[in-house]
């Protein structure tokens, strides 16, 4: 439990060093290269900078909206999801109408490491583009009608999310050539800059700002949503399981989680968190796709209202495929693939003791 908290709050500290990296296109006292201190802890050293300070105050703004209401947060979370879906929509279209800038380059040579080791780093990335799939689950107990609007809302979310970054990709390779891509921190500034000038490439730096504000506020109302089944099974600390009386939602957990995310976020480049959470979550997705497994055969007459097509096939390629990736990461990027699993270790015996402690008051309770 406390490794799937840590996953989902590294997940939300990686978009809050993004959302500062883009804030210093036009604030630049906020670029990640502006320390505000440094501080020596032993044998590391503390250097907070400009970029983490804007991810800790987005993270802070979004919790407060959050903790205020479910009706407020998703009314937040639908004007933010629009805008960005139509700042990415309005890049796609105009790239795609105004002639290339250089040819897309499909030929290009493969990495030096092989093409399968290749594409299983680069699937890292896109992993952690479409990493919110499952986020509508974690709220599911807030949704009027899960069995029909969950399956709709995910499989609707992932088919346009792979929609609009096959297209988008498509605008970067016609704007920007494969090794400006790589090279590039802020690929969609420098891509609308290669289109429309330097003009556009500011407009829409400011665009995948709000997209980033937009990821970091749905992140945060499914990170949210972890600890209270959790906590109402008796497997988590019971003062996540509280319910604000007037707002409705699990304030314990938004607190929890904003503090937790906003330490994180001052702990590392983005590069760096985003190793430490996405691997880590690939287990996670790894370990969802065996229970279909497991639970059709010790739960073979549960009602299923949504089944997977293609069992077992589907499951077992989705398993595999996702192992693969997690296993070149380690050989890859072994330091920060190592420090981000770690947190599961630690996790499996934190787990073992709260639901002990979980146990004994439920046999407690029965017994009075």
């Amino acid at each position: 439990m406390r490794s799937l908290l840590a996953i989902q709050s590294g997940g939300v500290a990686y978009l809050g060093v993004a959302f500062g990296e883009y804030l210093s296109v036009f604030i630049p006292w906020f670029s990640s290269s502006h320390l505000l201190a440094s501080v020596a802890l032993g044998p590391w050293r503390f250097e907070p900078n400009g970029a983490q300070l804007a991810g800790v105050a987005a993270v802070l703004g979004l919790s407060a909206v959050n903790y205020v209401g479910v009706s407020q947060g998703a009314r937040t979370q639908g004007m933010l999801t629009a805008a960005k879906v139509l700042a990415l929509g309005g890049l796609i279209v105009v790239g795609l109408v105004l002639p290339a800038r250089v040819a897309p380059q499909w030929t290009a040579p493969l990495p030096s490491a092989g093409l399968p080791a290749g594409v299983a780093l680069a699937l890292l990335a896109v992993f952690g583009n479409f990493d919110g799939w499952y986020q509508a689950t974690m709220s599911a107990g807030e949704v009027r009608r899960p069995a029909r609007d969950l399956p709709l809302g995910m499989i609707g979310g992932t088919l346009g999310m792979t929609a609009l970054y096959l297209l988008s990709n498509w605008v970067y390779l016609r704007a920007l050539p494969i090794s400006a891509i790589g090279a590039s921190p802020r690929v969609g500034e420098e891509a609308a800059a290669a289109l429309l000038g330097p003009t556009g490439g500011r407009i829409m730096s400011g665009l995948v700002l709000i997209s980033i504000f937009g990821c970091i506020s749905s992140s945060l109302v499914g990170a949210s949503r972890v600890a209270l089944p959790m906590a109402q099974d008796r497997l988590f600390f019971q003062s996540f399981a509280r319910v604000h009386p007037r707002f409705r939602t699990p304030t314990t957990s938004v607190v929890f989680m904003a503090l937790w995310s906003c330490g994180l976020v001052l702990t590392g480049s983005c590069g760096q968190i985003f190793t430490y959470a996405i691997l880590s979550a690939l287990l996670f997705h790894a370990a969802t796709g065996a229970a279909v497994w497991r639970l059709r055969r010790i739960a073979p007459d549960a009602p299923r209202p949504y089944r997977v097509p293609g069992y077992p096939w589907v499951p077992a390629i989705f398993v595999l495929s996702t192992l693969a990736v997690v296993a070149n990461g380690l050989i890859d990027r072994p330091r920060e693939s190592l420090l981000g699993l770690s947190v599961l270790v630690v996790g499996v015996p934190a787990y073992y003791w709260l639901r002990r402690i979980g146990v004994s008051r439920a046999r407690a309770a029965g017994s009075e």
